[in-house]
């Protein structure tokens, strides 16, 4: 099964909380569906989706840019040359953001399924890694004691009450 090629234009240039993004226009996919894409730095895409799509969705969108026929790779950078006049541009991959979690998608790791899973592993990481946060934050270690070695025995001694007779 060969995956189904997006194709997008270059709608317009908007700015929103004190940044530029350029907003690309998906052709032939339903509704209106729109990407923004913040960044084009290494060769890599910055997306930011749009609201309204889930995760399925824009992995199959995404993967669709990697397909032969897709013109996104070719369209974003005809896109910022025009702009910027930088004609050294090359298209190697895209990141993408979505609830809070970040992807990197090349050529080598294209295919919706993959990138679900890539976003799947990453969210899993970073729950673990936010409930370790919250656990070391709600579980202060204790501080050290900062007594002598006598001062330490005579303390368990009077805990453990060995002076028994």
């Amino acid at each position: 099964m060969h995956k189904k090629a997006t194709l997008v234009h270059f709608k317009e240039i908007v700015e929103c909380d004190n940044r530029i993004h350029y907003i690309f226009r998906v052709i032939g996919r339903g509704p209106i569906f729109l990407i923004s894409v913040d960044e084009f730095e290494n060769g890599f895409v910055t997306l930011s989706p749009m609201r309204g799509c889930g995760i399925e969705f824009l992995a199959e969108l995404i993967s669709g840019c990697f397909a032969k026929r897709s013109n996104f790779g070719d369209t974003v950078i005809n896109t910022f040359e025009y702009i910027f006049g930088d004609y050294t541009l090359e298209f190697k991959g895209i990141i993408f953001t979505f609830n809070d979690i970040t992807v990197k998608v090349t050529k080598h790791n294209c295919s919706q399924n993959r990138i679900v899973q890539m976003y799947n592993d990453n969210y899993v990481k970073s729950n673990y890694k936010y409930q370790l946060e919250q656990f070391s934050n709600s579980n202060p270690q204790p501080e050290p004691l900062n007594i002598s070695k006598e001062e330490l025995f005579e303390l368990l001694r009077q805990i453990f009450n060995t002076d028994r007779t």
